[in-house]
């Protein structure tokens, strides 16, 4: 009976997880298109303030003005967010593999031919998650040095 819990209880976590990560995700996304739309809002009350063009052309010849009119309604991208999903992503691999690893050495102790072929998966999968954690942390590390070499983090690009 006890047999039959453990596996129950991995997948609710991991369902959880899951659930949880997908709420995040959706979140940020909802976050940030509601910051776009009340940038755009304000953008459109302050040219309704104007009664006219020319008291609207004076505000935009204002420094002030030429502030507030050159900010890009939705901030520029940083590339070095991306290296560190990538980072993130290939810990995540590399700590999924080890684990996977630890499970595959656990079933080779034992002595029933089923737990010995889950335990070969065990280390196949292992292997592959391994392999993809460190491929995702070298992607990581050229995208970094692309990142740096052309200036890309600053905000301005190299010519």
């Amino acid at each position: 009976m006890n047999q039959d819990i453990g596996p129950a209880i991995a997948v609710c976590a991991i369902l959880a997880l899951a659930a949880w990560g997908f709420y995040l995700f959706f979140r940020r996304f909802q976050v940030v298109k509601q910051l776009q739309s009340q940038r755009i809002e304000s953008f459109n009350r302050l040219i309704e303030k104007f009664g006219n063009a020319k008291e609207f052309i004076q505000f935009a010849e204002s420094p002030q003005g030429k502030k507030i009119l050159e900010e890009p309604v939705s901030p520029r991208p940083n590339p070095l967010n991306k290296v560190l999903r990538y980072i993130q992503a290939g810990v995540l691999f590399i700590m999924v593999g080890g684990g996977l690893w630890l499970n595959g050495m656990r079933l080779s102790r034992e002595t029933d031919i089923n737990n010995l072929r889950q335990g070969m998966e065990s280390y196949n999968m292992a292997s592959l998650a391994l392999f993809l954690g460190v491929g995702l942390l070298i992607v990581a590390g050229i995208s970094y040095v692309f990142v740096r070499r052309w200036h890309l983090a600053n905000g301005e690009t190299k010519q």
